[in-house]
């Protein structure tokens, strides 16, 4: 763990109507049977970075290894006489008093529990040791979407200054054929409103985050948390788009395995799947939308688990999550290409993408050049095909990201047009003719109408 909120991401950060922020600070873990809080690693700069953390309130978060009978959870927390609960909240009320004497936005205390096993009586038990110690501070926690039908959980809400349920992890099909979806709409606009009935302070925690799992040549889950980008498996010669489901809200991806290979130093067989859930910012749009559409009475906002860094695959960063929360998504399309001139009336061609990614995998942006004779074949695109005696070359991206740009080669200017094909995110397909004149400008824009 370490401080990942750089400038940029702060500057996005300042324009949206944020309240708080949730700050992850330690993880409870066991290590030779002995308890142990992995705490954020604090470099030269941290306490300067802590201080630019300008938001109304910051809560420090605290996750718990529970992921076996071994772990921190089963294995020492839950334990009679363990004095888990005493090790825990001792160590959160020490870093929260430390962190709030920096920046004085530091005003609560998260408890991340979460998992199979937790015992609801120690969990209670917790909560009130660190209000004895910090009764200045603001208890969360961030429950399971099941527990409010479990009796037992109930005193556990009801002790809490604020709940943020996880509703998120909605399917994740231990076989490639079961269904792959973060959330679900209808099941989250169901499920929110039981949880309202609690009459308990509610956050509704919403994803930002896509699904990618690795199955094996069998069908069985192999990699439940398989962080490769789209790009990176679309330009992979391995994998052969088997299937895609365009719905903007709710899009799954199945890649398929044209013969051996290895992952994460593992080795997979031909056969093997890698399938996604994709949350994009119009996603993220249409749960919040879904959201505002419900009369809920206890409902203190939504909290979007997680910020996603610089450049970080699979997650939504700080200008795409405003731009879900303002309803401005990217424009479905907006290529600006421009003409880099160079001796003897050869020239580049350099594609911009302003707007949305294009459709994964296959085509997303075919350039077909005609009577125009290209002099290399260095180039950004994927695929680059030639026919002389039909003097036409053709370049083609699998997946044009936004943000991205492409260069040509270098092309020796000739007579005729320039077909240009966009494989839009939504399925849809723009196809632009581009005259000989029109490559005389600077610059030309590719717009939706």
């Amino acid at each position: 763990m370490r401080h990942q909120i750089d400038d940029q991401t702060l500057e996005e950060l300042k324009k949206i109507p944020l309240h708080g922020l949730f700050y992850r600070v330690g993880n409870f873990e066991l290590r030779d049977t002995r308890p142990y809080l992995e705490r954020i690693k604090k470099q030269e700069s941290f306490v300067q970075d802590f201080k630019k953390l300008t938001f109304p309130e910051i809560h420090t978060v605290y996750t718990f290894e529970n992921s076996s009978n071994q772990g921190f959870v089963r294995g020492y927390m839950n334990r009679p006489k363990s004095q888990g609960v005493d090790f825990v909240a001792r160590n959160m009320v020490e870093d929260y008093e430390y962190l709030r004497a920096i920046n004085p936005s530091v005003v609560g205390i998260q408890i991340d529990l979460e998992g199979p096993g937790v015992d609801f009586s120690v969990y209670l038990e917790l909560i009130k040791r660190v209000k004895v110690l910090a009764p200045s501070a603001k208890i969360s926690i961030t429950p399971m979407s099941s527990w409010h039908k479990r009796p037992e959980f109930l005193p556990v809400a009801k002790a809490s200054d604020l709940i943020v349920p996880m509703f998120y992890d909605f399917h994740r099909g231990k076989k490639v054929e079961d269904p792959l979806k973060v959330t679900d709409i209808p099941w989250l606009k169901r499920i929110v409103s039981e949880w309202d009935q609690l009459k308990v302070p509610l956050l509704i925690g919403l994803p930002t985050y896509s699904y990618c799992v690795l199955y094996d040549h069998h069908g069985n889950q192999a990699v439940p948390w398989a962080v490769t980008s789209p790009e990176s498996i679309s330009d992979n010669p391995v994998w052969k788009l088997i299937s895609d489901n365009p719905q903007s809200n709710d899009r799954v991806l199945l890649w398929r395995a044209q013969k051996d290979f290895s992952f994460q130093r593992q080795p997979f067989k031909k056969g093997s799947s890698m399938k996604y859930n994709f949350v994009s910012s119009s996603s993220l749009s249409a749960y919040l939308e879904s959201i505002n559409s419900l009369p809920l009475k206890h409902s203190h906002g939504v909290a979007f688990f997680r910020l996603g860094y610089l450049n970080e695959p699979l997650v939504l960063d700080a200008l795409r999550i405003r731009r879900s929360i303002a309803n401005e998504p990217l424009p479905k399309l907006k290529i600006e290409v421009t003409r880099i001139s160079v001796s003897n009336k050869d020239f580049f061609l350099v594609f911009s993408n302003q707007g949305e990614p294009t459709w994964f995998g296959g085509e997303g942006l075919r350039v077909r050049i005609k009577k125009s004779r290209l002099l290399g074949s260095s180039s950004d695109f994927d695929h680059i095909k030639t026919d002389e005696d039909e003097q036409l070359s053709e370049l083609v991206e699998e997946y044009f990201d936004s943000g991205e740009t492409l260069v040509t080669p270098r092309i020796k200017e000739g007579k005729d047009d320039l077909d240009i094909r966009v494989h839009l995110l939504d399925g849809k397909v723009r196809i632009f003719n581009l005259k000989a004149q029109d490559l005389q400008k600077e610059s030309v824009l590719l717009e939706s109408d």
